[in-house]
């Protein structure tokens, strides 16, 4: 009888010792040089998930340093409301910062194209992995969308347009990130030469 409960009691501290040992699988796992994250996917407004080897999900974290950079306001010498050659932008996730312009049917003035310009920031993200920083790209697909909003078109004395275009920078093609909106007037150059400039 002593036997068996000496047995047991060996055996039951066996046990105890490899359910303590398995605690510390996670800190190895993370350490691992392949589970390296190497990007993130954006899974809300301001939380983003850190990727790793073959899909796996190592970390969710806060990010709320996206940035989208308008115009004040914009306006274009024209005698036509404002239309532009595309609203929507897929942005190559690439690098931390992109810049673009969007073409307008806005006649050239002085050889100068009437575009829209906008800008990104704040695309990648900082994760610190093995004691260093790395800079993460978005794996999730980014775009802006722009929405033209007209708010007041006259004819009289001349043509005569306002209103605001709607900047947004989307994740996913559901989770709106940011919103811009920046004011626009459309007129002939006799309005800003009567109007504007006395």
């Amino acid at each position: 009888m002593k036997k068996v409960l000496i047995i047991a009691g060996g055996l039951m501290s066996l046990l105890g010792m490899l359910l303590f040992s398995s605690c510390d699988d996670k800190s190895t796992f993370i350490e691992e040089e392949e589970f390296a994250p190497y990007g993130y996917v954006v899974s809300g407004v301001e939380t983003v998930k850190i990727v790793g080897y073959k899909g796996l999900i190592i970390d969710d974290v806060g990010k709320s340093d996206w940035q989208l950079y308008v115009p004040f306001r914009e306006d274009f010498i024209g005698n036509e409301a404002l239309a532009l050659t595309r609203n929507e932008f897929s942005i190559t996730l690439e690098k931390n910062t992109e810049q673009i312009d969007i073409e307008t049917n806005m006649e050239p003035i002085a050889g100068e194209d009437q575009e829209i310009p906008f800008a990104l920031g704040g695309l990648t993200q900082p994760y610190t992995y093995m004691g260093e920083q790395v800079q993460l790209l978005c794996l999730s697909p980014l775009k802006v969308t722009v929405e033209i909003v007209q708010l007041e078109v006259s004819n009289d004395p001349y043509y005569y347009e306002e209103g605001h275009l709607d900047f947004s920078l989307v994740a996913n093609d559901s989770i709106c990130l940011l919103q811009k909106i920046v004011p626009y007037r459309v007129a002939p150059v006799e309005f800003y030469r009567d109007y504007v400039n006395n």
